[in-house]
């Protein structure tokens, strides 16, 4: 394969070194969209099958070498073939899928990833992984949708139908690929003491009590926690799951965290809650111990892809936000927050805004900032090309730079899409 050496990193220190010849690479890997001519594959056959009789003659040696010879000259000619079918492969699959350059790199390098990458890097939690049979995971399906808070008409929307499956199980498939390997990279999950922040439906406390943590979820909706219960029940799972606002929550006696977690919560907060619910959290962790932010939107990201999944909206004043909301692509949200009002601001912010490293700095102090080494989207580019390969061709890296370039005396890890970061209490 001819191209450019490509130096890649697995698994920590082991090194590989690949050819990378370009994106055509990718898409010749992926399920055939279009059929290979006829022709080349019979001319591929027929070399193949001249190429194992051995040549006549009295001296096998030659025979030998014409065999390997044509061999050769018939793979060489399968890949001239693939090559010329690239192009026409790329425009269709292109089309199928409504993608352009960059999301079709991006999905190709996703594909990839799942078959090449992934197995490394779950191999030793999927140890671990509980499974359930379809009919049991029907009947979760149903609990869902007749006791979490959305009206039953929100389930037959695209948006109702998409929440749906994430509840049902997607979300903790993507917690159990991504999360629970990074953060078994930095602390060891069996025994430990987990305080999980919004626990919402459950997925991420299924996902942390299969690996043998010790798991206290805390969310304020009391159908999300019938959810989760649920949930643990059929994964067979042990949790603490407690109905409470975080900012009124005591834990028992004198007891201390190994972590902290705030799930896909903070983002959903009051900006006068993340003030109140930093601190506090810091103080239940024990020395050595970690706080953890998943998901948060970041307010600095040009794309709001959480909640309005229009560009620059988090960079609004949330008055103008709650306006603007009315060209979201998310029909049954506008619905939901129109027409604009107090109670509407609020609820706007419960859908979730964008958090960056400035509610930290007030809440905890500036120096917390540069504490933070650990970063979830670090980890996985360092462990999959094709993650790192998307993080450029997408142009998420250029735009990280810039914010970096912005502000030089802030950490890498604060200018990511979302912050999936862990901060170590000294």
């Amino acid at each position: 394969m001819s191209g450019h050496p490509l130096r890649i990193a697995i698994l920590g220190n082991r090194w590989i070194s690949v050819r990378y010849s370009g994106f055509s690479t990718l898409v010749e890997r992926l399920p055939p969209v279009g059929r290979r001519s006829s022709n080349s594959t019979a001319k591929h056959s027929d070399s193949g099958c001249n190429a194992t009789k051995p040549k006549p003659g009295n001296d096998g040696n030659n025979g030998r070498n014409e065999s390997r010879r044509a061999v050769g000259e018939a793979r060489r000619q399968e890949t001239i073939d693939m090559r010329n079918g690239h192009s026409r492969r790329h425009r269709l699959l292109m089309t199928r899928l409504k993608l352009n350059s960059a999301q079709m790199t991006k999905f190709v390098a996703k594909r990839m990833n799942a078959k090449l990458f992934e197995p490394f890097i779950v191999r030793d939690a999927s140890k671990n992984w509980r499974h359930v049979d379809a009919e049991q995971l029907g009947r979760h399906r149903e609990f869902i949708k007749n006791n979490y808070i959305h009206p039953a008409h929100y389930w037959e929307t695209k948006g109702g139908e998409q929440d749906l499956k994430g509840l049902t199980i997607d979300r903790l498939h993507g917690d159990r690929r991504t999360y629970i390997p990074w953060i078994s990279s930095f602390l060891p999950l069996r025994e430990s003491s987990i305080l999980e922040v919004g626990a919402g439906t459950g997925s991420s406390t299924v996902a942390l009590a299969e690996q043998g943590a010790r798991v206290t979820g805390i969310d304020i909706l009391e159908e999300g926690v019938a959810v989760a219960k649920d949930k643990c029940r059929l994964f067979g799972v042990e949790a603490n799951l407690i109905v409470e606002n975080f900012l009124e929550y005591t834990p028992e006696g004198d007891q201390r965290f190994d972590a902290v977690i705030f799930f896909a919560s903070l983002e959903h907060m009051l900006p006068e809650e993340r003030l109140q619910a930093l601190p506090r959290a810091w103080e239940m962790i024990r020395p050595g111990g970690y706080l953890i932010i998943i998901e948060a939107p970041n307010r600095l990201w040009y794309d709001d892809w959480h909640t309005s999944l229009l560009p620059f909206f988090n960079w609004l004043p949330r008055e103008l936000a709650l306006q603007y909301m009315q060209f979201s692509p998310r029909a049954e949200l506008v619905d939901l927050l129109t027409p604009p009002s107090e109670v509407n601001l609020i609820e706007l912010q419960r859908w979730g805004l964008g958090v960056s490293f400035h509610e930290f700095d007030l809440a905890l102090g500036k120096d917390i900032r540069n504490s933070v080494s650990l970063s979830l989207q670090t980890f996985l580019r360092r462990r999959s090309p094709f993650r790192y390969v998307a993080w450029h061709v997408s142009g998420h890296a250029k735009f990280a730079r810039f914010l970096k370039k912005s502000a030089s005396d802030v950490p890498n890890p604060w200018f990511e899409a979302a912050l999936d970061i862990a901060i170590q209490r000294p």
